[in-house]
């Protein structure tokens, strides 16, 4: 009786594992199903907007010779197929097929990993805020560990302390290959070069590393001020990701030596395909002019802003603007003043100009009936449809103001040409009334509507912008892109 009993028990145990194998089976069929259904869909979506033809290229071993048609009867999915899907969907699609099985998460080693813009900025109390346009790929990408969260307040944006940033650009040097725009503006921009550098250098020399490819970027940005460390750092970025860099910004610098700008403009030298370059320092940098014209007139610029370089002259401006694509240009230097953009050799590139941007010092006199002249022919050298931004110092009167406002119109009235005027050393309640000053005492000048940050005034065909307290020329233009 026991020995049937045992052997009924055996027989129920061996039956039950055929069934648990049967129910498995049959579970990991409907999520093949399931996946491939997912996969056609995302395929025709695809379809619906663009449809390249499958690369091949990237792991011949992978790809079966079987043909799509039979893959769709037979209810498999073959790689080269999810190969297309996985390069033809966002990296938030890509990262939920990746989790399904060994193929897909093999296959997605095989794709480079691109991110949107990702700003990283200091805040008042010296706490640390991140902006991406999709933020589960920092929460759940990068960071699936910490269980962090975006602010309620603010869409985008992630609060992060400094160990946590520095873990960010740790992760984005062993998993990310592309970034689109890294904009950093903190207290510790040193500290998180050095760490996303240690890293990637770390990720290059391991032979067995699962990421072989190389960080790019299409735009850097660093604004701060810098000690010794940090240009160093910041030299090793730029040289890391200068094949491909497009776009650099260098906002609030500070070189103290001839070593530290050697460094920083030999990195710069390799930016091979840089289009947009900005230079600003925060004092008056007396040794970059010893570089910036070898190394900037070999670039076929679009933008270029430089501010701040002691030494740089009406040569340097020739090599380094001359024959080349230019479209806006903005040199802020002791020797540079408007005449310097009227010499023969500068007037083709002066026409083609879509913005030029000059400054006018305390020392600047709006009696001066040379320097008036020299403005109107700047002017009427440009085209019709190019802008010329104007920083106007006013120290703070409501009169000079006003004043100031009258002048740059009428400029703008006799060149028909527009000006954006930017009015400095003045607080937003004098600018106010500086506006309503003119408004009252001249019949024939006109409140526009209002574009973006600035308040337009009309007289004739005069146009002039005036800018906010707050705001710069294309900053707004330039905070949309992050």
């Amino acid at each position: 009786m026991a020995a049937e009993v045992l052997a009924h028990r055996m027989t129920m145990s061996s039956t039950g594992q055929r069934s648990s194998t049967v129910r498995f089976s049959l579970a990991a069929k409907r999520r093949r199903k399931s996946l491939w259904r997912l996969a056609k869909c995302l395929m025709r979506s695809t379809h619906q907007t663009y449809f390249p033809p499958v690369n091949t290229e990237l792991s011949p071993c992978l790809i079966p010779q079987r043909s799509i048609a039979s893959a769709d009867k037979s209810e498999q999915l073959l790689p080269n197929v999810l190969l297309y899907v996985l390069e033809n969907v966002d990296l938030e699609n890509r990262i939920r097929l990746r989790q399904i099985c060994h193929l897909t998460e093999s296959l997605f080693l095989l794709l480079p990993v691109r991110f949107p813009p990702i700003k990283i900025h200091s805040t008042a109390n010296r706490s640390l805020e991140l902006f991406i346009s999709k933020p589960d790929l920092i929460i759940k990408f990068l960071l699936p560990d910490l269980h962090l969260s975006v602010d309620t307040d603010t869409e985008g944006v992630i609060s992060l302390r400094q160990w946590q940033a520095e873990l960010v650009v740790l992760r984005i040097a062993a998993h990310v290959d592309h970034i689109e725009h890294l904009w950093l503006e903190t207290n510790i921009n040193g500290l998180l070069c050095s760490a996303l550098m240690n890293q990637l250098t770390k990720c290059d020399n391991e032979m067995k590393s699962q990421r072989p490819r190389r960080l790019t970027m299409k735009k850097l940005t660093i604004v701060g001020e810098s000690t010794k460390f940090d240009i160093v750092q910041y030299a090793r970025l730029i040289a890391h990701v200068s094949p491909k860099l497009e776009q650099l910004r260098l906002r609030h610098f500070r070189l103290e030596s001839r070593c530290q700008s050697k460094a920083l403009w030999s990195s710069i030298n390799n930016c091979s395909a840089l289009k947009q370059f900005q230079y600003e320092s925060c004092i008056l940098d007396r040794y970059s002019h010893e570089f910036v014209s070898d190394v900037l007139r070999r670039k076929c610029l679009e933008a270029l802003e430089i501010g701040g370089i002691n030494g740089f002259r009406d040569s340097d401006l020739l090599h380094i603007a001359t024959n080349k694509p230019l479209r806006n240009l903005s040199v802020v230097c002791p020797l540079i003043s408007p005449a310097s953009y009227l010499q023969e050799s500068f007037i083709t590139t002066l026409f083609h100009l879509d913005t030029l941007l000059i400054e006018c010092d305390s020392m600047f006199s709006l009696d001066d009936l040379e320097q008036r002249e020299t403005l109107t022919r700047l002017l009427s050298f440009m085209k019709v449809s190019s802008h010329l931004e104007v920083a106007h110092v006013v120290d703070n009167h409501v009169a000079q103001a006003a004043r100031a406002m009258s002048y740059w119109l009428e400029l703008s009235r006799e060149t028909q040409r527009t000006i954006m005027l930017k009015l400095t050393d003045i607080s937003q309640d004098r600018i106010d009334q500086a506006t309503g000053r003119l408004l009252r005492k001249c019949d024939n000048v006109f409140k526009g509507p209002t574009a973006g940050y600035s308040l337009v005034l009309t007289r004739g065909a005069g146009r002039i912008h005036v800018l906010d307290r707050y705001t710069w020329f294309g900053e707004d233009e330039n905070e949309d892109e992050c």
